[in-house]
């Protein structure tokens, strides 16, 4: 299930389950979803995964492991706040693939980061 602001476009997130009413002026809708993984031999390799999944992150990464491991050229580009830490093990297999982490500057400079090490409270994009 994913909620949405009437009145903020492109704004919104998913939820745990659908709620019997109304929340705070979100409408709550049920969308079909599909892994990468199951578009397969469609996709191909891939060279670059950007993710904005509002909290869900983790999810798309785990319905893309054999597009990554079956893509050596891939970077991975998503935004990592302090709502990802709990998250984190779903980027720690990354890492056990051979991805390294760098927070992207607004200066479009790379510097290397470990997820654990960003400092609470700030939202930053990294590419892995």
């Amino acid at each position: 299930p994913f909620a949405c602001y009437r009145n903020r476009l492109g704004e919104g997130h998913l939820v745990e389950h659908l709620p019997e009413r109304d929340l705070d002026g979100r409408t709550v809708i049920d969308v079909e979803a599909r892994t990468l993984d199951a578009y397969g031999a469609a996709i191909g390799a891939a060279t670059l995964l950007h993710i904005d999944a509002e909290g869900g992150e983790g999810a798309v990464l785990a319905g893309a492991k054999k597009l990554i491991e079956s893509s050596p050229e891939m970077k991975i580009l998503f935004e990592w706040g302090v709502r990802d830490q709990p998250k984190l093990d779903a980027f720690t297999w990354l890492s056990e693939i051979g991805f390294s982490f760098a927070e992207v500057k607004h200066s479009n400079e790379l510097v290397p980061v470990s997820l654990l090490s960003l400092e609470r409270g700030r939202v930053v994009d990294v590419l892995a």
